[in-house]
């Protein structure tokens, strides 16, 4: 495999920025439908604290026309197949990022946000390279709570985890002193961050709500059938993964047909495959 600058970076650093991968116009299409989906108003932040916006700011949004025209998008695409140094990816199927403002006058809506890792740490080093990105749909700025991390657990991981306890390697919430980046990111911009990088979503001390869309390629994997049958009936049926708690207000995204793809977004998907 061809150790390109990117995935060099990527390694090296445990995470890298990419800008203006996505146009800015299709970005506002997604802020566009979030405002439509939540029912909430991107001019009254009255509205931006119920149900359909937690405060941990992951809105159940997934088969949206504009959040698949960011998934298969070309642009998208070659960034990945220049990280995993293949063109034949599946993207994920997932949902977007509304985090409001904390504030104390409205409870419950003071999250300070928070750090893990979304694999099963304690197995480590027994744990294949994967990658996780988030695409920011608006500018967004250090104190939004937005992308954050930890670089020096990254750096110094297999020494890190032995100060440890087994409690904290199972639950992937690392208990640590180190210093917090918080990453800003304009419209379009992407971070990518390998698997073993600690991450999360910050504290939201801004005016404004932070936007984003969680989405990113690893190696497809057609042998397995049953996660190829979930992600081709999630894009039939409108549907959430499996994994996911839905909507809260019990609403599927009911249209009469699924979102429309394009040739790299039918391989993307794995509803054809990629020796085709």
């Amino acid at each position: 495999m061809t150790d390109s600058p990117l995935r060099r970076e990527l390694f090296d650093r445990g995470y890298v920025v990419i800008p203006n991968v996505i146009p800015r116009d299709l970005c506002a299409r997604v802020v566009d439908d979030i405002w439509r989906h939540t029912g909430a108003s991107p001019h009254d932040p009255t509205t931006w604290y119920g149900p359909t916006i937690p405060p941990i700011g992951i809105v159940e949004m997934w088969h949206y026309q504009s959040m698949w025209d960011i998934r298969q998008h070309p642009a998208l695409h070659r960034v990945f197949a220049e990280i995993h140094g293949t063109e034949k990816l599946w993207v994920s199927i997932d949902r977007v990022g509304a985090k409001p403002p904390a504030t104390e006058s409205v409870p419950g809506y003071q999250h300070r946000g928070f750090i893990h890792w979304d694999c099963k740490i304690i197995n480590y080093p027994d744990i294949p390279f994967r990658v996780q990105s988030v695409l920011a749909l608006e500018d967004t700025t250090k104190d939004m709570g937005g992308f954050q991390c930890v670089p020096e657990i990254y750096a110094d991981l297999p020494v890190f985890l032995t100060t440890q306890t087994p409690e904290q390697l199972r639950e992937s919430a690392p208990d640590f002193d180190h210093e917090i980046t918080r990453v800003p990111l304009n419209a379009g911009d992407l971070v990518v961050w390998h698997r073993l990088m600690p991450h999360g979503n910050g504290h939201n001390t801004s005016d404004r709500m932070r936007l984003c869309q969680y989405v990113t390629m690893n190696p497809a994997d057609p042998e397995d059938v049953a996660e190829l049958e979930e992600r081709v009936d999630g894009w039939l049926r409108n549907r959430s993964g499996s994994w996911a708690r839905g909507d809260p207000r019990g609403i599927e995204e009911r249209r009469e047909e699924p979102a429309q793809l394009t040739e790299l977004g039918r391989r993307l998907l794995g509803l054809e495959t990629w020796e085709a």
